[in-house]
């Protein structure tokens, strides 16, 4: 019976220990990076809502910036910032500071998914029905290639 909950006790402390140094690894790479917290990068920046699945399925981001011309500003922002952390989280990536930590995995995988979300300036479309019902979504991404086309041509 001792053996039991030593063994328990130990695997606590364990669990202890490394969520303890995940924890600092953590906060030096937010403090390196310049962030407070992985949601400061979101997945999704903007979130519309059709009426049918026929405008769900023509959405896109030609439309999108048409019908909100302020948000082009605002994509345009975003990328960039979105842009500038994401060569910080690669230049963490590439440090030997780090991925000798024995958390590193941890927080690799962590950074891997924030530099999923810095990719590009994403949309999600959702069609709800005028009784609540969500029966389809998609996703329109802008990255930097599509931001530094012409104005004119496309927006």
């Amino acid at each position: 019976m001792f053996f039991v909950v030593a063994i328990i006790l130990a695997l606590i402390v364990v669990k202890i220990i490394t969520e303890q140094q995940y924890k600092t690894l953590e906060s030096k790479a937010f403090e390196e990076v310049g962030i407070s917290s992985w949601e400061v990068i979101p997945y999704f920046d903007d979130h519309i809502i059709v009426k049918s699945r026929q405008a769900l399925e023509k959405y896109d981001k030609i439309k999108f910036f048409k019908e909100n011309k302020a948000k082009l500003t605002e994509a345009e922002t975003i990328l960039e910032r979105k842009n500038a952390m994401a060569m910080k989280l690669r230049k963490l990536l590439g440090s030997d500071e780090y991925s000798s930590q024995p958390q590193y995995s941890r927080l690799k995988k962590q950074i891997e998914i924030a530099l999923k979300g810095a990719g590009a300036y994403r949309i999600r479309v959702s069609y709800i029905t005028s009784a609540g019902n969500k029966l389809g979504e998609r996703e329109i991404s802008v990255n930097q290639y599509n931001r530094n086309l012409p104005r004119s041509n496309h927006f």
